[in-house]
């Protein structure tokens, strides 16, 4: 929508605004000639030309739309761009040409979870049921271990100074995390009582504001003793 509305206004400021200037100067003689009851109809004539000029050519660059004509379908309906693709968009969101191929970066892992990018590019993601966190290099596209003992890390954001923000369900705790490994608790209670098992982080860009969700999903790693344990569904 964004290019559309720029290819409305191009078209307007390019091709209409000369037609206008004629008209001003047929208006301005006939205002000369105390001829002013033909007015509304100069400025009506000038005003239709410029709305048939941008709707011509609106239509016209939609229709040569590069994304547009690589649109294709399979016969099931949904979207991909052609031979050799493997991007997966079945309610056809996302501009044809925009998809591309899927690579596997590494396998092995448990269950990956929260990827974050720091400010390199670099990306961190957990793999929760090992309790670690690894790291993905922006450069040389090698994953390397980063953290092991992570709290059962899993949703992670990275902070303005950064450093990672992770949910660590643990022991029902938020985690700040530095670049060196070492990490302290910002919060594991609300009010006095014990967090739930927090999953998901976003940090205001503007504020710094942590925002965390905090379900109850029993999980069997918890001590027999922990009050979050309790069978499924949870009652508290």
């Amino acid at each position: 929508m964004g290019a559309g509305y720029l290819v409305r206004c191009n078209c307007f400021y390019q091709k209409s605004i000369p037609m206008l200037l004629n008209y001003l100067i047929i208006l301005k003689l006939l205002v000369m000639k105390k001829t002013l009851f033909v007015l509304p109809v100069v400025i009506f004539l000038g005003f239709s030309s410029c709305q048939k000029s941008v709707q011509s050519n609106s239509t016209n660059d939609i229709q040569s739309s590069p994304s547009n004509q690589s649109q294709l379908k399979n016969p099931e309906g949904e979207c991909y761009e052609g031979a050799g693709s493997t991007f997966f968009d079945p309610t056809c969101l996302i501009s044809a040409s925009q998809h591309g191929i899927l690579d596997t970066i590494k396998k092995g892992f448990g269950f990956t979870e929260g990827p974050a990018v720091d400010k390199q590019g670099n990306v961190f993601f957990t793999d929760q049921p090992n309790d670690k966190i690894y790291r993905w290099d922006a450069r040389s596209g090698d994953v390397s271990l980063f953290l092991t003992g992570t709290g059962r890390s899993n949703r992670m954001a990275f902070d303005k100074n950064g450093d990672l923000i992770a949910c660590a369900d643990m022991h029902g705790e938020v985690w700040k995390i530095h670049p060196n490994g070492t990490h302290e608790v910002l919060v594991n209670n609300y009010q006095g009582k014990l967090l739930n098992g927090p999953n998901d982080v976003w940090i205001n860009p503007v504020t710094g504001g942590i925002y965390i969700t905090d379900p109850i999903f029993p999980r069997d790693y918890w001590d027999a003793s922990d009050p979050r344990k309790q069978p499924w569904e949870p009652t508290h």
